[in-house]
């Protein structure tokens, strides 16, 4: 499908994530709001995802939207593949093209081009992590790639489409987004008129790979709140890709919570995983600026005769329910037996993971590797200082031991 079949349909989606992500308001993945993503997803490219993979395979509901600003030299996504399951062979189907059981349609919304942000990808004649064997532990799969010298950077290829236009791929193909940019002294002596790069992407897989994460009829719109409720469930488990406080990553999980029985049990558990570790992270790297904040207004509360700021206790209190929800979660996955959260508060390994899993299936798309010793697939390498924050994870192990003593 082209802009030309439904000009309207693209435009108007466009112009819809524009206003949403309009200075930094809200995630373009909150276009799943408005019925215009589930006509663009029924009407024109569940047909084609049907006709262009295994019939099995049915729409799952994994929906993501993106708005990358080249004026702010923003990015997509990094290196990763969609889907790295422990049996590769199994995400296959047995036909005879070896149809995959997990196929993306990425659709531009607006011009995509390697000025503003396209995608680039690793063909999978020259990936020998694609299938087979599979990836090699503890090597990068875009390192394993790119590690036949120069020629092979020439491998590398770039996807641009016009608005309307999309590309079809696996779940196994390495892709990216690229940064936008350019010539960045074109603008010094203009206005900026480069526009955002503006994509969304729909999702069909089989069920027993990844069974469909609402229990709906195909072609069914769902309600406003199921659709909130799928925003909420995309932005937690893909919390790496958006720049979400904490206090969104908590409303995002209370909703989730609220309508939990709505959402595929898999697809459930993988969320309140991805939310323990979302939390985690935000208490990782937000505690030590939040004390030497508090400390800073204490001091200066007392240097002025005032008591002690207002605000003080009411964010000590959303702090302990967080930490009250998380350990929650930790419990729930444990006894689950789908999540292993025992030792996560000794802080982060060094790969930036904090354990759990989902029928297999590890994300590695959800990384960002902004950090300086990420590695190319994008995975971070995080260091937390264990002697710092010794004391609070004795506390919060204790509350972890009391909480199991109580469910006994």
């Amino acid at each position: 499908p082209t802009k030309k079949t439904h000009p309207s349909l693209i435009t108007t989606l466009a112009t819809t994530i524009k206003t949403l992500t309009a200075n930094g308001a809200v995630p373009a993945t909150f276009v799943i709001l408005y019925d215009e993503t589930w006509h663009l997803a029924y009407q024109h490219y569940l047909p084609l995802l049907t006709a262009a993979t295994h019939p099995s395979n049915k729409f799952n509901y994994d929906i993501l939207a993106w708005s990358v600003d080249p004026r702010r030299s923003q990015s997509g996504f990094s290196p990763h593949r969609d889907r790295q399951p422990s049996d590769l062979a199994a995400s296959f189907h047995r036909d005879e093209y070896r149809s995959a059981k997990y196929v993306t349609a990425w659709i531009a919304l607006t011009d995509a081009t390697p000025e503003n942000s396209c995608l680039y990808v690793i063909p999978k004649g020259v990936d020998p992590g694609y299938d087979g064997e599979g990836d090699v532990d503890d090597v990068d799969p875009l390192r394993r790639v790119l590690d036949g010298g120069k020629g092979s950077y020439q491998n590398i290829r770039a996807v641009p489409r016009q608005a309307g236009e999309g590309v079809v791929f696996t779940h196994r193909i390495i892709h990216w987004g690229s940064r936008g940019g350019g010539d960045e002294e074109c603008c010094e002596e203009e206005e900026d008129e480069r526009e955002p790069r503006i994509a969304i992407s729909f999702v069909v897989s089989d069920g027993e790979f990844e069974a469909p994460y609402l229990s709906l009829t195909e072609g069914e719109i769902p309600s406003f709140e199921v659709r909130l409720l799928l925003v909420c469930s995309q932005l937690l488990i893909y919390y790496q890709r958006f720049d979400l406080s904490r206090s969104v990553i908590r409303t995002c999980y209370e909703y989730c919570k609220e309508h939990e029985l709505l959402l595929e049990e898999g697809y459930r558990k993988k969320v309140f995983v991805e939310f323990v570790k979302a939390m985690k992270e935000t208490m990782t790297t937000t505690d030590a600026d939040a004390t030497a904040t508090a400390n800073e207004e204490l001091t200066t509360a007392t240097r002025v005769g005032k008591e002690e700021p207002d605000d003080a206790c009411d964010n000590d209190k959303e702090d302990d329910d967080g930490e009250e929800m998380v350990l929650e979660e930790m419990l729930n996955a444990e006894e689950g037996g789908y999540g292993e959260f025992d030792d996560d508060f000794d802080g982060l390994d060094e790969n930036g993971e904090n354990g759990g899993g989902f029928d297999g299936c590890d994300d590695d798309d959800d990384f960002d590797d902004d950090d300086e010793e990420a590695d190319l697939f994008g995975k971070k390498r995080i260091t937390s200082s264990k002697d710092s924050d010794c004391d609070s994870d004795m506390d919060k192990k204790m509350k972890l031991d009391c909480k199991k003593i109580r469910r006994e």
